[in-house]
């Protein structure tokens, strides 16, 4: 009877297989924006490359050196100065292949040497992007800070070094001597704030870069995929099974239970096949999500049996989940809103949505953790860096079918105690 159950359901679905489909191609479709958008991995997890224009209209020494901070081979981890004219730039801005441009204004050099004002720096930013141009703005307005700074304290001696270096004979070495004694009594000045410096920054020593260099060497690459796929999926998954076990609801409301209830005096065998019915509806949507997902987007999940018994018993205490939640309801416009919340809320504070290191501490140690999207996602990204213990596997695993196994029995009392009271609470 328990096999008649859950076959006619499946064959229910077969039949009319849209609403799930939709389902499915909603997390791949939100994976692939969000993994292009921010780099697809493969290896190479560094972050995407700003676009920037240079438009020198100055050609001088300090236009030059400003340029070559760009172009250090940090920095070339992260920017790519285009040198253009301005018309150029403002070709390539509109076209959308820059996110900002910087123009260095004529005889920029010659009046900050004289320690005259000059025209501003100017910085364009692309007005369709938000995030990469501001990051340039805010770098070029450190580098107008450290300018002024440096004109401010060298104010006297700004005029000498002009006058040092735009002789056509090279300099007496007594001026040179002069002028360096001058710069270091400022120095000097400021000696208890530089040397050694107030504030520092703390950076792993070059053994250690070299030991981690290594290790990730050695270690599988994370896909930016591996990473985005699994919480979009443990959150869909809930969706498809709110999807699976609205017929509780439904056959509730046409009295289908409480003629089942003629021959069955428990609820539990019908609610535990409706349960079967979603584990096997989530399982095959599963592998659909995971491992179609993984060939869409290249990613080489580690240890597939492992990923396989999480995706079984995340199904058990979804379904469970949902079942209880359709439970407590009386008609189909309160689940609705009931359901939303609970999954949407437990997405969000799960980690489906955003990464739970990014929530409130006091949400990710008292709340996150005791969400089953929390430790399904855990588990997975855990599983692909290899980091995960047998221990730690059996652990979850057995927690997801047992916190099942008890959210169905509440679900079928609830369900009995439900239909007792005439449909009422």
């Amino acid at each position: 009877m328990l096999w008649n159950l859950i076959t006619k359901d499946l064959l229910r679905v077969k039949k009319t297989p849209g609403v799930y489909l939709l389902k499915l191609a909603f997390p791949l479709v939100i994976t692939l924006l969000i993994g292009f958008t921010f780099g697809t991995g493969d290896g190479d997890n560094s972050f995407p490359k700003i676009k920037v224009g240079w438009v020198d209209e100055d050609e001088d020494f300090l236009s030059q050196f400003l340029a070559g901070a760009f172009e250090q081979e940090e920095m070339q981890k992260h920017v790519k100065l285009q040198k253009l004219t301005w018309e150029e730039a403002k070709q390539a801005i509109e076209n959308q292949e820059l996110s900002a441009i910087i123009r260095i204004p004529p005889n920029f050099s010659k009046h900050f040497l004289k320690a005259q004002k000059s025209l501003p720096i100017e910085v364009l930013k692309n007005p369709s992007e938000s995030f990469f141009p501001r990051i340039i703005e805010e770098g070029v307005l450190i580098a107008v800070e450290f300018l002024n700074a440096l004109s401010r304290n060298l104010k006297e001696e700004l005029p000498e070094i002009v006058e040092i270096t735009s002789q056509k004979y090279f300099p007496s070495t007594q001026k040179i001597a002069e002028l360096a004694e001058k710069i270091a009594k400022k120095f000097k000045s400021a000696e208890k704030y530089l040397f050694p410096p107030i504030i520092t920054l703390k950076t792993p020593s070059d053994a250690k870069e070299d030991a981690s260099k290594e290790e990730k060497k050695k270690a599988p690459s994370i896909n930016i995929f591996t990473l985005i796929l699994p919480g979009l999926s443990a959150l869909f998954l809930l969706f498809i099974a709110e999807q699976a076990m609205s017929d509780l609801l439904k056959e509730r409301q046409m009295k289908t239970l409480a003629r089942y209830q003629t021959l069955q005096s428990s609820l539990f065998s019908l609610v535990f096949a409706k349960i079967l019915f979603g584990v096997c509806l989530l399982i095959i949507s599963g592998i659909i999500l995971i491992g179609g997902g993984g060939l869409i987007f290249r990613i080489q999940w580690q240890s597939p049996f492992e990923l396989l018994l999480i995706l079984v018993s995340y199904s058990f205490i979804g379904t469970g989940l949902v079942s209880l939640l359709i439970s407590l309801v009386q008609n189909e416009r309160q689940m609705g809103a009931l359901n939303s919340i609970v999954i949407m809320g437990g997405g969000f504070l799960g980690g489906s949505m955003i990464p739970v290191s990014e929530l409130p501490a006091v949400i990710r140690d008292h709340i996150s953790i005791y969400l089953p999207n929390y430790w399904f996602i855990e588990s997975i990204v855990q599983l692909q860096q290899g980091t995960l213990s047998t221990h730690d596997l059996a652990l979850v695993s057995t927690a997801f079918l047992f916190g099942g196994l008890l959210l169905s029995l509440l679900s079928s009392v609830f369900l009995q105690k439900r239909l007792r009271a005439g449909g009422h609470p």
